[in-house]
């Protein structure tokens, strides 16, 4: 309970708290509930804070108070420092996610563009039964889209094989080299060779529809030669063997 002090036959009330006077008993007993619970003055209540009639005002009173509100002051500005501080903790886990997210792209997308071959857009990978309609492919040959649900066995043919079937072996992650059937034959052994290098990943067939005279394809990617460079096609092979859905290429 607040303190009862009595000046010229009038009731004044007191915070034992922080001992200031009030001339309302309710401004009083909110002072001390608030004083009590926050160790600190709220400036909204202590501004109804008077002076006895006597004119001694309660000075020890003021200094008590405004001290325990430096001191709540002290404690509200130490709150907002803590905030601001987990604030601009978080905003730095945020930049560094989003600069470490930037850079992962970043380096996928030079990888990307680093490789050899010109880079086609993904037309799926449909499943398709043999000898049906299906979108036209985007690059000739094709690097990706509707093929058949049978891969053919990797090696050296000598005999032109269904498009859609290669297809799948280009998902499996292998390299389809083709070349137009009238291409010269110490070229053709020195491609067939090749092929036997990479007996696990490598499939080499004439293709009459191709319209330079080598085309080696990897999922969505595809170089075309009109000149045998087995560097470039090592090359190709080595940097786009296995970048496909199913990386099963050895």
């Amino acid at each position: 309970m607040t303190k009862i002090i009595s000046r010229h036959n009038k009731q004044y009330y007191q915070c034992e708290e922080c001992a200031l006077f009030y001339g309302s008993k309710e401004f009083a007993e909110k002072c001390q509930a608030w004083c009590k619970e926050h160790k600190s003055c709220n400036l909204d209540i202590i501004k109804y804070a008077i002076t006895l009639p006597n004119g001694t005002m309660s000075a020890k009173a003021e200094r008590e108070a405004l001290k325990r509100q430096e001191k709540n002051d002290a404690r509200r500005q130490n709150e907002q420092n803590q905030k601001l501080k987990r604030i601009l903790k978080w905003a730095i886990v945020v930049v560094s996610v989003i600069v470490v997210g930037y850079g992962l792209v970043f380096l996928a997308r030079q990888g990307q563009q680093s490789r050899p071959g010109e880079a086609f857009a993904i037309q799926g990978q449909e499943h398709i039964a043999v000898g049906a309609n299906h979108l036209e492919y985007s690059s000739n040959p094709p690097t990706s889209g509707p093929h058949y649900a049978q891969p053919v066995n990797w090696g050296v043919y000598q005999i032109e094989l269904p498009d859609e079937q290669i297809i799948h072996n280009l998902e499996h992650g292998g390299i389809w080299i083709s070349y137009k059937p009238d291409i010269d034959p110490t070229i053709k052994v020195k491609l067939e060779s090749i092929g036997n290098n990479y007996r696990g990943s490598v499939v080499v067939v004439p293709r009459a529809k191709n319209d330079s005279m080598i085309a080696v394809a990897s999922w969505g990617r595809l170089e075309k030669l009109d000149n045998f460079d087995e560097a470039k096609i090592t090359n190709f092979i080595d940097a786009n063997k296995n970048k496909s859905p199913e990386p099963l290429a050895r």
